[in-house]
């Protein structure tokens, strides 16, 4: 479990195999500034990139920039870099 400002994200292995193929599956956090009409976005962004640093995490933030951004920065990424977990934010 890993505290993000005051929210939590709760992450549940069920096997070894499974934990394994989520460890080497790259987390990009997708993160929305208009979200919560933009209330402690910054806030938020820096608790999620100290919380990579801390876990040592292959994760990276991307935030987006206009509507239907997320849809093709991910449709783009998979193609490039193969599947990854995102979490949007």
């Amino acid at each position: 479990m890993f505290l993000l400002q005051k929210h939590y994200v709760y992450v549940i292995i069920i096997t070894d195999t499974f934990k394994k193929r989520i460890n080497a599956m790259k987390t990009v956090f997708i993160i929305n500034p208009k979200s919560g009409q933009g209330k402690r976005v910054d806030e938020f962004i820096s608790s999620v990139k100290e919380t990579i640093d801390k876990t040592g995490a292959d994760a990276e933030i991307y935030i987006t920039k206009a509507i239907g951004d997320a849809k093709t920065y991910v449709h783009d990424y998979c193609e490039d870099n193969g599947p990854a977990r995102f979490i949007a934010c």
